[in-house]
């Protein structure tokens, strides 16, 4: 797998590339799993890319900040930039760290979006039964409405 060293705009969890967490505060360049997972973290403006890597794929859009602490969040992700997609994902009953990243590399970063997700579509990204997704998704929506 690729890896991309990144500076950390916000304090939390990061998926490095052996799909292990790491915590990481504002300041710090830590190196993390390459493609999709760190294309939509530096679209959400949690990290920004350092140093030599290989290319970040997407139509990304970077804004140059003096200082790390000062981060300026899109409206529509704040919600799901405030808490690590992979953790999220976690908080639902049966799924652990491997299946949560694999929905996040999938484009399911939130418990409302794995909610909404079809089942048949989430079953082939987690190779999972369609009625395992379906009992995680009322899960889900339990833990939403709490």
């Amino acid at each position: 797998m690729a890896k991309i060293n990144v500076l950390v705009l916000k304090d939390g969890s990061y998926l490095q590339e052996n799909l292990t967490a790491v915590s990481a505060s504002a300041g710090d360049v830590i190196e993390i799993k390459a493609g999709p997972y760190s294309a939509k973290i530096i679209e959400w403006g949690l990290v920004r890319p350092v140093g030599d890597g290989p290319e970040i794929t997407g139509e990304i859009e970077l804004h140059e900040q003096d200082s790390p602490a000062v981060v300026s969040e899109p409206a529509a992700v704040t919600a799901v930039a405030e808490a690590d997609p992979v953790s999220a994902l976690m908080e639902i009953n049966g799924i652990g760290q491997k299946t949560a990243v694999k929905f996040v590399n999938g484009g399911i970063t939130s418990k409302q979006a794995f909610v909404t997700a079809d089942a048949v579509g989430l079953s082939e990204i987690a190779g999972t039964t369609v009625a395992k997704i379906q009992t995680w998704q009322a899960e889900a929506a339990r833990l939403l409405e709490a």
